[in-house]
């Protein structure tokens, strides 16, 4: 949702603005939307956070198998050549719809009160029966203002070396197709690359703004985050 920064400081002030974080795992925005909850100011900002809600959620099955935290949570997926991890799968994006579609409940509610939602990095999947993942997205576009966390080229490429390190349970979807010459470690090789270009794709659709840490003062505060986001602000 675009706005001026006159615009924007006013729904600050009036308690109304409503920030979207998005962007790829690691970025920053857990880091930035606790910052923002740390701001002086008479409706101060409530984070929400999506992990949060689909953890929360998941808690009967994560506690039946000793498992906590985020880290808890993809044990539980598991990998895509694992036996349940279709449906965990399938299960995780089915709470990650509901959880937004909850906070756009909230947000159409005109509840009062400064929010910043905390995103995840499978944002893009999300879709149900009653809702295309694009509808959903664009109503999150109107209704809040978004600001991505963008990698940069450098950091992009480190964490897919990172990850073909250590991998972690992520959600795939469709990006997910083995080829029959293919072992998971190929298919993996293959459709991890091409998964974090669609969503960094979606991502840039989505944003308001876009900030790279390159962008940022060094050991920048909140204000300075603030600051950079409204002078990259179109239309400010």
């Amino acid at each position: 949702m675009l706005l001026s920064r006159e615009q924007l400081l006013l729904d600050i002030k009036r308690g109304q603005a409503r920030i979207l974080l998005v962007g790829p795992s690691g970025q920053g925005k857990s880091y930035w939307s606790r910052k923002f909850a740390e701001l002086d100011m008479q409706y101060p900002f409530r984070v929400v956070g999506i992990d949060d809600i689909i953890e929360e959620r998941l808690r009967p099955e994560l506690d039946a198998l000793g498992y906590t935290g985020i880290g808890g949570v993809s044990k539980w997926m598991g990998q895509p050549w694992d036996e349940r991890y279709a449906a965990h799968e399938a299960r995780y994006i089915q709470l990650e719809t509901q959880a937004v579609l909850g906070i756009l409940d909230e947000f159409h509610s005109g509840v009062p009160g400064n929010i910043v939602v905390d995103s995840t990095g499978s944002l893009p999947l999300i879709q149900d029966a009653a809702h295309t993942k694009g509808e959903i997205l664009r109503q999150l576009y109107e209704t809040c203002f978004v600001i991505y966390l963008e990698a940069s080229p450098a950091e992009a490429a480190d964490d897919l070396r990172q990850y073909f390190l250590d991998p972690k349970p992520i959600a795939f979807m469709e990006h997910w197709r083995p080829q029959s010459n293919e072992d998971p470690r190929q298919t993996m090789q293959r459709a991890l690359p091409e998964l974090v270009a669609a969503k960094a794709n979606v991502f840039s659709g989505l944003a308001d703004v876009t900030i790279r840490r390159a962008d940022l003062p060094e050991n920048a505060s909140i204000h300075g985050f603030v600051g950079v986001a409204f002078d990259k602000c179109s239309g400010c």
